[in-house]
């Protein structure tokens, strides 16, 4: 789904002039920072403990209507398996920082899924037997999608039997994970949507979860944004599933960006 949503931009102020396919923005020379891979999704995060992966386990996040519906794969029932992962070790009990002493920690991970497709609805974590479906090693028990999960890192605890997910604000536990590892989080927000799910809305909760505000080197981060096209100072971007993301900026560019945006 492209975003159909066209903003103009100018001295630091916008307007909604219309309804298109394409956002343009009239800028002279900035780059905006988004990679998600359609403007209709969303990333959930996870830190998970190093045995997550183990013995070839299926690595799932699992949504339905209903906790019902998750525990007998009916009403709605859906599975996702895992995007993407960074490497970041504040969260492990040896080599981490965070006071964190459950478990040894395989990095985060998340699965990029479609908003409409986890908004209200009922979800969990699990690893299953890759040689039987119904052997479920593993699950954090049954959760209900609340709005701004995703704009933090959940983390398994408990021996793999549940989920933290209301840590947000300065006491955000994600306010110390690395520089690198908030490229594939920021990367999953659109700069210029004005959504509270995947856009510029979410800026407030961003700063205060990961303390975009109060770090120093983001501007030696690179990301591969969209490409564009720049037609007498408008550059156009396409939020199509066929974008190219080709055109390399700074995650100081995007905190920048969304700040200004959002007028936060």
């Amino acid at each position: 789904m492209n975003l159909k949503k066209s903003l103009l931009l100018s001295l630091g102020a916008f307007t909604v002039i219309g309804v298109w396919t394409r956002l343009y923005i009239n800028t002279p020379s900035e780059l905006d920072v988004q990679s998600i891979s359609t403007s209709s999704n969303i990333r959930i995060f996870v830190a998970r403990p190093s045995f997550w992966e183990g013995a070839g386990a299926l690595q799932l996040l699992r949504t339905a209507n209903s906790s019902d519906g998750l525990n007998n794969r009916n009403d709605g029932y859906q599975t996702f398996t895992i995007s993407g992962y960074t490497a970041d070790t504040y969260y492990d009990n040896a080599t981490g920082n965070g006071g964190f002493d459950e478990y040894a920690v395989a990095g985060i991970v998340y699965y990029e899924i479609p908003y409409v497709d986890i908004d209200g609805k009922w979800f969990d974590l699990v690893r299953i037997d890759p040689a039987n479906s119904n052997n479920v090693w593993n699950d954090v028990g049954n959760i209900q999608f609340s709005a701004g999960m995703n704009h933090r890192i959940l983390r398994i605890w408990g021996n793999g039997g549940g989920l933290v997910t209301n840590i947000s604000g300065g006491s955000a536990e994600s306010r110390n994970i690395a520089n690198s590892s908030l490229v594939p989080i920021l990367t999953g927000y659109l700069t210029c949507s004005n959504t509270s799910y995947n856009g510029y809305g979410a800026y407030t909760d961003l700063r205060d979860n990961f303390n975009l505000e109060g770090r120093s080197g983001l501007s030696s981060v690179s990301i591969t944004d969209f490409t564009f096209t720049n037609t007498g100072g408008v550059i156009s971007y396409d939020y199509s599933t066929s974008g190219n993301r080709s055109v390399s900026t700074t995650l100081q560019a995007k905190v920048d960006r969304m700040k200004s945006i959002s007028g936060n």
